[in-house]
């Protein structure tokens, strides 16, 4: 029941009117990676995190994979943590885009798009930079390769040099 009501309110609504801007706090969700771990938000405050919307049929996301290992390469030591999460229903083709595209950085997997309706994502691929007190302060809708130094300065401003 729960999930039909989830799918009139995101059928009425456009993808976007939920969404959360900067000074939002982040709400808590609990979902499950690759291999079936739990994973939550709330876990992860006291770090910077890169939460980052995907899907498998999304080009734009291709692209932002590699620059975001790279984030993480270069900052995850310093307190950045990156969160794919992607609302593919099916797995299978999480997978598939994985062994193109690999990740290093944790994977979570929303299937319902439930938790990708509370943030309210207005396309693919969304990010949403959430400090270390859980408060969402930059939003990224799309990819784009310009927005690169921008994202990057975001995150060294957040983490601290």
């Amino acid at each position: 029941m729960r999930i039909r009501w989830l799918l009139v309110v995101v059928l009425l609504v456009p993808f976007g009117a939920f969404a959360l801007g900067p000074g939002s706090r982040a709400p808590d969700f609990h979902l499950r990676d690759l291999a079936g771990r739990p994973g939550d938000l709330a876990s992860l405050r006291g770090r910077v995190v890169l939460l980052d919307f995907w899907a498998s049929w999304c080009q734009p996301c291709r692209e932002s994979f590699p620059f975001y290992n790279q984030l993480h390469d270069e900052y995850g030591r310093r307190g950045l943590c990156i969160v794919g999460v992607s609302v593919d229903e099916q797995v299978s083709n999480v997978r598939a885009f994985l062994r193109r595209t690999p990740a290093k950085f944790r994977i979570l997997h929303d299937p319902s798009g439930g938790v990708a309706a509370r943030f309210g994502p207005e396309r693919m691929p969304t990010s949403f930079l959430v400090d270390r007190n859980g408060l969402v302060r930059h939003v990224h809708y799309g990819f784009d390769a310009t927005e690169k130094a921008a994202i990057e300065r975001e995150v060294r401003e957040m983490v601290g040099r």
